[in-house]
C-alpha cells in the first residue's frame, strides 16, 4: 500500500538531504505502524521529521511538542509535505502557517474588546 509513496519520498530524500538520510528509515517505520494515518513530513538538509496529524487531530499529541514545530519556528530551510497512503503533496508555507496557527490558537479569532 505504501510502497509507491515510499519510492516518491525516497526521491525527495536523495535530492534534498545532505546528511542523515537514514532518518527516512525511522519515518517509514513510524508510517507502517500507523498505515491509515496522515502525516506532516519535513525535509531539512540535515534530516527529516515526521508528525502523525491523525494523532494530533485526536488529541494524542500536540504539534507544538514536536521537533518539526521547533525547526519550523526557528526558520530552518525545509520542504514540507502532506503524506498519506494515496498521496504525497508539497505544502506551501502559507498553508503550514495557517495550520499551525489553528493548532496553536484553536482556530479562535483574536478580537479586541473596544
Amino acid at each position: 500500500m505504501w510502497q509507491e509513496r515510499f519510492e516518491e519520498m525516497q526521491e525527495k530524500v536523495d535530492k534534498f538531504l545532505i546528511v542523515y538520510k537514514q532518518d527516512f528509515e525511522v519515518d517509514k517505520k513510524a508510517i507502517l505502524d500507523e498505515p491509515d494515518g496522515i502525516f506532516l513530513w519535513m525535509l531539512r538538509k540535515t534530516g527529516t521529521q515526521l508528525v502523525n496529524l491523525t494523532k494530533v487531530k485526536n488529541g494524542e499529541c500536540k504539534i507544538t511538542d514536536t521537533a518539526l514545530f521547533y525547526f519550523y519556528e526557528i526558520g530552518v530551510p525545509c520542504q514540507l509535505y502532506l503524506v498519506s497512503a494515496d498521496r504525497l503533496k508539497r505544502l506551501r508555507k502559507q498553508f503550514v502557517d495557517d495550520y499551525l496557527k489553528k493548532e496553536l490558537y484553536g482556530g479562535m479569532k483574536n478580537e479586541s474588546k473596544n
